[in-house]
């Protein structure tokens, strides 16, 4: 019996919802010419002590290298530390031949000596009042030395040409001081005129005007300061993303804390970003991905993916900017932040703009939850987790020993390293409410899900074996390895059925398996009508082997080698039922969730689907099941 051909045929359920098929390893975003990449100059104030929202962001620049051509990482006001950009480097070069390995242009991906001299510490406080500084002054020198590299980088890398590939784009992610110094070296000198037709600007002032000022003022108060009055920075292209980048920074509980434990796994950027979660005395305890000021990257990316880069397309995954002419005030979002932040006592500097070329969101977009309807969050987490994958090394493929002429009904075999954390999130109507998804394994112990067959199970997702005719056999046996997390509800090991079950759909038996109040339970989607349960049979948090069978109108249903219930089917199982087959879905919302016993969330470990057995077979892959599991240190 041929087995499943599964490698082309994964389908997740992502953080938003929405089923999708996996991308192969050498995706790409690439709409127009495939050698083309933006020049991007990074200035941040990248630091671990208010600032972890920095070093995911980069993070995400380093991954993408062969979007942007990084040419410069410039540390900025306030308390900016150029060192964490190293450290970032060096979390990269750890898995830079994890990333190469997926199709990517080692000419691309720069190597961190490359990446390490494009780093500069610049000021770590806010300008003179003028705006910036002079020489002799304190601090000139740090903030000379970026404002220099920016202007070089302008004049190397940026045009006065019309096209998106043709600029030097600038991502301010903390203060402005450095642009402020540049152009008032490059401008006002007279070092580079032209300065602001060769660069693009994409920043988040809201915050940082409030800390850096003097720097932001110098800028906004030579961009057209009154009608028909360019000002010194009037061809100034600047895009400013206010409060809704904040929406990246969100902490929705478990299904973040979820996500996290994800894109953070089996890599060391991942072990670089969890040793940063916290900070003494800080706020930031919870585990979710922080990463506000990668709403640059993100507007980028989504500039690329839909070939727009007008901030008034209300296509662009961070939504529609405006302009802010004459009249119309300009935006001061400082909301949520809460007391004691200083940032209600401090507003943000900008005043009346008449500059046509300077963009910045809807009014409207003033509390946090007005931030998070603004931007497009599905597809951030969609896109955060495929670019964080880049890092993380491919599943182990292991495959299981060839089956004896006795087991030659098996359809596939699944030996899932538990460190993994295999339980999957609620897949029922009500999303993941109340779930509380994978435990977060220790840094660098736990591998990834590693499969035969090319099955993959991956956190916040269902595992999905698309439907086959092999499936559709009257004779069906599946064992399973699992440790169960439920004390109420149900949670299913394997599922045939749809959900809901479809109202006035004729009567039929659709395998499931699962746990419901600690019953066992073999259940024919007839109507609802569970075939067979062993009532207490299911503790939660110890492992159990199960095995369970249907031969004909018969079923068994088994737990540790011995049978506990035994029942007539009222027709044969699954015949002529074209769903698919899910391991580890939980499609009872009513369900409760236990604390993670040991540190561990429920887990699946082992599975095997076979056709054609008899009860004389039950044994035999029984005892397969236990060897399999014991190379995992699992002891039934």
């Amino acid at each position: 019996m041929p087995k499943l051909d599964l490698s082309r045929a994964i389908a997740i359920k992502s953080a938003g919802g929405e089923v999708a098929a996996l991308r192969g390893p050498g995706f790409s975003w690439r709409p127009f010419d495939p050698a083309a990449r933006l020049a991007v100059h990074v200035d941040a104030d990248i630091d671990t002590v208010g600032e972890r929202d920095d070093i995911p962001a980069v993070a995400l620049w380093l991954a993408t290298q062969d979007r942007f051509r990084i040419v410069g990482l410039t540390a900025s006001a306030p308390d900016s530390n150029a060192q964490e950009f190293r450290n970032c480097i060096a979390a990269y070069a750890a898995d830079r031949d994890v990333i190469l390995g997926k199709g990517k242009d080692p000419a691309e991906f720069l190597t961190q000596a490359e990446l390490e001299a494009l780093v500069l510490q610049g000021a770590k406080v806010d300008a003179p009042a003028r705006g910036y500084w002079i020489a002799g002054e304190a601090g000139y020198a740090a903030a000379h030395a970026c404002a220099q590299l920016l202007i070089s980088n302008a004049q190397e890398f940026g045009s006065t040409g019309a096209g998106p590939w043709q600029k030097l784009w600038v991502v301010i992610q903390g203060g402005y001081t450095t642009l402020a110094q540049a152009a008032y070296e490059a401008v006002e000198l007279g070092q580079l005129p032209d300065f602001f037709d060769r660069v693009r600007v994409v920043g988040q002032p809201n915050w940082n005007s409030s800390w850096a000022p003097n720097a932001w003022d110098y800028l906004f108060s030579r961009m057209w300061p009154a009608p028909d009055d360019p000002g010194l920075f009037g061809n100034a292209w600047m895009l400013s993303g206010y409060l809704q980048w904040h929406a990246f920074n969100r902490d929705n509980g478990g299904s973040d804390q979820t996500f996290w434990t994800a894109v953070t796994a089996n890599s060391a950027m991942g072990a670089h970003l969890r040793s940063l979660l916290t900070r003494p005395g800080g706020a930031f305890t919870s585990p979710h991905f922080r990463a506000g000021d990668a709403g640059a990257w993100f507007w980028l990316m989504s500039a690329l993916e839909g070939g727009n880069f007008d901030p008034e397309n209300p296509g662009n995954w961070c939504g529609a900017y405006r302009t802010y002419v004459g009249r119309d005030p300009w935006p001061s979002q400082t909301v949520g932040y809460g007391a004691g932040s200083g940032l209600g006592s401090v507003p943000n500097p900008e005043g009346v703009t008449w500059s046509p070329r300077h963009f910045a969101p809807d009014l409207s977009v003033n509390s946090f939850p007005a931030a998070e309807a603004a931007v497009d969050l599905g597809r951030w987490y969609a896109l955060v987790a495929e670019v964080m994958a880049l890092y993380q090394a491919d599943p182990v493929v292991e495959e299981p020993e060839e089956p004896g002429d006795h087991l030659a009904g098996l359809v596939g075999e699944w030996l899932l390293d538990e460190g993994s954390g295999m339980s999957l999130a609620d897949a029922g109507p009500n999303g993941l409410t109340g779930r509380r998804g994978l435990y977060e394994p220790d840094p660098g112990t736990s591998a990834p899900a590693w499969v035969a067959e090319g099955l993959s199970f991956t956190p916040q997702q269902v595992a999905v074996v698309p439907y086959s005719p092999l499936l559709d056999h009257g004779d069906l046996t599946v064992v399973a390895v699992v440790r169960p997390d439920t004390t109420g509800g149900n949670q299913m090991f394997a599922s045939r059925s749809e959900v809901p079950y479809p109202p006035g759909s004729p009567a039929r038996n659709v395998f499931q398996l699962r746990n419901s109040n600690g019953a066992l339970q073999f259940l024919g989607f007839s109507g609802g009508t569970v075939i067979i349960a062993a009532a207490g049979a299911v503790a939660v948090g110890q492992w159990m082997l199960v095995a369970a069978q249907n031969v004909g109108t018969a079923a068994v249903l088994r737990k540790n080698g011995a049978q506990v219930a035994a029942g007539p089917l009222n027709a044969p199982m699954a015949l002529g039922v074209e769903t698919d087959l899910r391991f580890g879905g939980r499609f009872n919302s009513t369900a409760s969730v236990t604390d993670p016993v040991d540190g561990l969330d429920g887990t699946i470990a082992y599975v095997a689907l076979y056709e054609g057995l008899s009860s004389a077979d039950l044994p035999a892959v029984e005892e397969r099941a236990r060897q399999a599991v014991a190379s995992k240190g699992i002891s039934l």
